[in-house]
């Protein structure tokens, strides 16, 4: 669930910023006297309190519910109205209210929403145009023009709402590209971090039963795992072991259709044990002896110095064994030390 986007987790501070300065503007225009009687405010206070409250509103838009988006739009429209109808002069910073109003669209719809919100911005401010145009006693000779002024004033102000609307969509796209390129590097790097350290600080064993619950969550087959490792044995040699197993149970999953599947894991002195067997359909060896990662557990056992051997035959399952010595590889390093 999201969070209401408030003045601590804004997406666009400066927007902020810039409803501040219109709604200032407006508050200005409400408190200066006018130059003609007949544009007086009617209701200072009032206008000046509707003013705040729509800037306080855009402090915490809402991101939750689509109800309540509905009743947040609903208010503000409804504040811009009083607005205008006890605003006196301030008809001349109305309509920037509108274009505050598609911007907050922006951030709390989507694209259906936005469309739905600039075109009630649009009919409203027609609304109040024509009004104005019927309340101004003018001349006939001079309705023509006003009629003129007032339809590219209508055009000039839609195509505004448009701009906002486009830009909005444009600048939210971006930032979505943007997140969504961070969450996708961010993934790369724990996949990279995966690779480096697959056991992610488990123990061999407790990584091998991670793949063996991974293998039952996803065809039903709960392999037999007996596992006796000694205490120490270094991750030159558990990480190779852990790709082993992971590529050997993928490949249960995917090709064998087998319904036993049994591991054995153990140490001794100088050597670590690893047999993996299923009872699926196996496979002609003869015909597949670099395919299913064979060719990578091979050079993964190799490079170990160990010995890689696997049995299998079609309808009788298969089985891999593979051998690493302990004693040797500890000694070289002892030796290496001195």
């Amino acid at each position: 669930m999201s969070r209401p986007i408030s003045i601590h987790n804004h997406p666009f501070r400066f927007l902020l910023y810039l409803e501040w300065i219109l709604l200032s503007f407006a508050a200005l225009s409400a408190i200066i006297p006018p130059p003609f009687p007949r544009s007086s405010i009617r209701f200072t206070e009032l206008t000046i309190c509707t003013l705040v409250i729509f800037g306080l509103m855009g402090l915490r838009l809402p991101q939750n519910n689509q109800f309540i988006k509905v009743i947040y739009t609903a208010t503000e429209i409804f504040l811009i109205v009083i607005t205008r109808f006890f605003g006196g002069i301030t008809y001349r910073i109305f309509p920037f209210l509108y274009l505050i109003l598609v911007t907050r669209s922006c951030l709390i719809f989507q694209m259906q929403g936005r469309l739905v919100i600039t075109v009630l911005s649009f009919i409203f401010f027609l609304l109040t145009l024509k009004r104005r145009f019927d309340r101004i006693p003018i001349s006939p000779a001079e309705q023509e023009r006003f009629l003129f002024f007032s339809f590219n004033f209508a055009v000039m102000f839609g195509l505004a709402l448009i701009f906002v609307l486009l830009l909005m969509n444009t600048v939210l796209s971006e930032r979505k590209s943007r997140e969504e390129l961070a969450i996708a590097n961010e993934k790369l790097r724990q996949v990279s971090a995966m690779r480096s350290h697959p056991l992610q600080e488990q123990s061999l064993e407790q990584a091998t039963v991670g793949l063996a619950e991974n293998m039952q969550r996803a065809i039903g087959v709960s392999p037999i795992c007996k596992i006796d490792l000694a205490d120490s044995i270094s991750s030159e040699i558990t990480t190779p072991i852990y790709r082993i197993i992971q590529e050997s149970f993928t490949n249960i999953c995917k090709h064998s259709q087998a319904t036993e599947v049994t591991l054995e894991l153990t140490t001794t002195d100088t050597h670590l044990h690893l047999i993996i067997k299923d009872n699926g359909r196996g496979f002609e060896l003869g015909q597949n002896t670099t395919g299913f990662g064979l060719k990578s557990m091979r050079d993964r056992t190799l490079a170990l110095g160990g010995k890689f051997n696997i049995n299998s035959t079609p309808e009788n399952g298969c089985q891999i064994i593979v051998e690493i010595p302990l004693m040797s590889r500890s000694n070289d390093k002892s030796t290496a030390s001195r």
